[in-house]
């Protein structure tokens, strides 16, 4: 099997590690193995195998705390979002429909999202990333109407207003 007088297989191993834990006496566990199982491990063999587990275990736990026990997974490319606004809210137990309550029912939100994403195979020069963006989105008037701010007012480097679309 390939094992000198200082090794142990690794099922005895495990047999000498749980019973020194469970017992808690190198010397304790020593006569255990012997009674039991009818095979002589010294006491500072089952000293020696609790202190190389001991070191290994601590290792693995130093490595789990680093990564908190999962597998970290690294996207090619990534998009984190946030956003916050106002929704009106009901008062519990009121039925449906919004039910004006405190600053006259409206609350805050917070919103987040984590999107993986993956480049386009090839790259198209000056391909639009978003070409499905709603038209209210794209009009200067309708962007200001939704923000309830006044519409700005968009011209070129050569003076000329174009037609308040956004661009």
């Amino acid at each position: 099997m390939g094992l000198d007088s200082r090794e142990v297989t690794p099922e005895l191993t495990r047999v000498v590690i749980h019973l020194a834990a469970e017992i808690r006496s190198f010397g304790r566990t020593e006569l255990t193995v012997e009674k039991v199982l009818g095979l002589k491990v010294s006491d500072s063999t089952v000293r020696r195998l609790v202190k190389q587990v001991g070191k290994e275990l601590a290792e693995l736990q130093e490595v789990d705390e680093r990564t908190d026990g999962k597998e970290a997974v690294v996207p090619e490319l990534a998009v984190v979002s946030c956003d916050g606004g106002r929704i009106r809210t009901r008062v519990p137990g009121c039925g449906r429909g919004v039910h004006l309550a405190g600053d006259n029912g409206w609350r805050e939100t917070k919103n987040a999202s984590f999107e993986r994403m993956r480049k386009k195979d090839p790259p198209v020069e000056g391909d639009d990333p978003c070409r499905a963006l709603p038209t209210s989105f794209r009009t200067t008037e309708k962007v200001a109407n939704i923000a309830e701010k006044a519409v700005p007012n968009i011209e070129e480097p050569t003076g000329i207003v174009k037609d308040r679309v956004v661009y």
